[in-house]
């Protein structure tokens, strides 16, 4: 997979199974996570339209969710909840305060810690 343009990200399944790519694209506003077979390396489920630029991305997975968040190009910040096994959204949270830097799941909360240097928690 290339890395060109873009700030790549890893993340491995709790039963790694499962290895979770994912990368902000500078320029066009969309950011890409895929998910492979660690023992294939075949594509489990891939998304390309996450809109995610390159400035703020992270990316982890916690149990059966892929967090994967970032900045768009119009400056908007989000964190995007999919399923680890099929790449469908759970859920997609707008954040203030900033563009998030890292994502943090423990337990039912999700961390987020932003470029504007605050720590918020959400439920």
């Amino acid at each position: 997979m290339s890395t060109e343009g873009g700030h790549p990200h890893l993340a491995l399944t709790s039963d790694e199974s499962t290895v979770v790519y994912g990368t902000g694209v500078g320029g066009d506003g969309e950011g890409t996570v895929t998910a492979l077979e660690l023992a294939s390396g075949e594509t489990r489920w891939a998304r390309d339209d996450l809109a995610v630029a390159d400035w703020g991305t992270s990316l982890v997975v916690s149990g059966d969710t892929c967090l994967f968040a970032g900045a768009t190009d119009d400056r908007s910040s989000r964190v995007h909840a999919l399923d680890a096994a099929t790449g469908e959204t759970k859920w997609t949270l707008s954040t203030e305060s900033g563009t998030p830097e890292r994502v943090v799941a423990a337990g039912p909360r999700v961390y987020v810690v932003t470029t504007a240097g605050v720590v918020a928690a959400y439920e």
